[in-house]
């Protein structure tokens, strides 16, 4: 009996073990770890400071008696670092890239003096030496630069070993619907389907690591890649964009194929237009203390619908005395309206303890045709809504260079829902005819709204090299 018990005991406490590592390296920061030397020997009791205009205040700590020191909860960004000690000379490093979940290694030597101050200017190494997973990060500023869609999921493309499917990205031959999409530590993926889950405009993304393989064990549920995104904090400088794209049908080419459609097809579209535009808006409400971020973007989008091949007739029913009648090169448009937002509030509450509360959505509405037009307007038009809202509210706490506290508790929202009087309505299928012709209703309803909620806490000790 007490063998059971022990056994018992040792499992609960390896689920602990493992679940509290896996919390420890948190998917929304990075961090900073070295050692420093005189004469190839560790030099204890070094004040070592980090800064960034990413991060408010300044973070201190103090070398070890093997010369360690470690900064955890960093936000991602550009750092220097400033190491200083009675007798030594003053070692500054510039140009420290921490990326989102990236561990930078820095060796830094010292030697005694009084009167002199090395500056380091060249870049820190970017290869995070404490991590076996493969993959790649992205800043906003890269992303505004590539020719690829306005969504951060976009950048995937540009990580080795990707594809895509019909269902989104694959990594090393996964399907797009085996991956796990993040939002400021939020779990956004499509609730249904398992594909991306949230359209956030890459205007509001700080930075994306995308994750192809080796990944840790708090990546579970999933067996193909991981996309996890950083929304902008705000800062202690004012800072923010006005943006708008428009692609009218007068600059686009004429859809010279029509004719060349199979004659079992009744319906092409073309795009007749596209509007991109918003704004966003970043800084502070008290400096280097309570930060925020705001951002909108409308996305318009209209497609055309277009009868060919051979005039739609639907015969008179009961349901529709006066019958139907559609002529060749009818048009009748479908529009997609999407209302992106997203925004932070990041409050430094003491030197080492972080409040921050992210919301974002994507709700959007498409009216007209649902299904092409092969039948009548109660088998075809309605209005489908999906996209939803989110939040999450995170805390971290370093309470010692060894000891750090993290909770975080979140919801994520979906709409999936179709409304129209064809809902209420059975559809009929013509078969004897090319191309097919339907009446009646669309068949089916859709009614579902999709929710998960999070909540999960860590605590991480770190033992000389080693992370508890």
């Amino acid at each position: 009996m007490m063998g059971k018990k022990f056994k018992v005991a040792l499992l609960l406490a390896l689920s602990v073990f493992l679940v509290t590592a896996a919390f420890a390296q948190t998917a929304e920061t990075g961090a900073i770890t070295g050692r420093i030397m005189q004469a190839g020997a560790p030099l204890p009791g070094v004040t070592v400071e980090v800064r960034s205009p990413n991060m408010q205040g300044v973070r201190t700590e103090v070398t070890d008696a093997q010369g360690n020191f470690r900064f955890s909860q960093l936000p991602p960004g550009d750092y220097s670092m400033t190491a200083t000690l009675s007798g030594f000379n003053t070692v500054k490093q510039q140009n420290i890239r921490v990326g989102l979940n990236r561990t930078v290694t820095l060796d830094v030597a010292m030697s005694p003096t009084v009167s002199e101050t090395i500056t380091v200017t060249s870049a820190a190494p970017v290869i995070d030496v404490t991590s076996s997973a493969t993959g790649t990060n992205v800043t906003s500023q890269t992303m505004a630069t590539l020719p690829i869609a306005r969504n951060f999921t976009s950048i995937v493309q540009v990580a080795p070993g990707t594809n895509a499917d019909a269902t989104g990205p694959t990594f090393y031959g996964s399907t797009g619907a085996e991956n796990q999409y993040i939002i400021d530590g939020l779990n956004t993926t499509e609730v249904r389907n398992g594909r991306e889950g949230k359209t956030l405009n890459f205007d509001f993304v700080q930075e994306v690591e995308v994750k192809t393989g080796g990944l840790p064990a708090e990546y579970g549920r999933m067996t193909g890649g991981v996309v996890n995104a950083i929304t902008k904090s705000g800062g202690n400088q004012f800072s923010g964009d006005l943006f708008g794209f428009d692609s009218p049908r007068s600059l686009r080419a004429d859809n010279a194929t029509v004719t060349e459609r199979p004659h079992t097809a009744g319906t092409t579209t073309d795009t007749k237009y596209q509007a991109d535009y918003g704004l966003d808006l970043g800084g502070y409400i008290m400096k280097d203390r309570l930060w925020f971020f705001g951002a909108y973007n409308r996305q318009d989008r209209a497609t055309t619908n277009i009868r060919i091949n051979s005039p739609l007739v639907v015969q008179a029913t009961p349901e529709l005395p006066g019958g139907y009648n559609l002529p060749v090169g009818a048009t009748i448009d479908t529009k997609v309206k999407s209302n992106l937002f997203a925004g932070k509030l990041t409050l430094r509450a003491t030197e080492n303890q972080n409040l921050t509360l992210s919301i974002f959505g994507d709700p959007t509405k498409t009216t007209g045709p649902l299904f092409g037009i092969n039948g009548p307007p109660t088998t075809t038009n309605g209005e489908r809504k999906t996209g939803g809202s989110d939040y999450i509210a995170r805390y971290s706490g370093i309470f010692t260079s060894t000891f750090i506290v993290n909770a975080e508790a979140g919801h994520h929202h979906e709409d999936a829902t179709i409304a129209g009087t064809g809902t209420t309505l059975p559809g009929f299928i013509d078969q004897t005819v090319s191309p097919n012709v339907t009446s009646g209703g669309f068949g089916f309803f859709d009614n579902n709204k999709y929710d998960r909620d999070i909540a999960k806490a860590g605590l991480t000790k770190f033992l000389a090299n080693h992370e508890i």
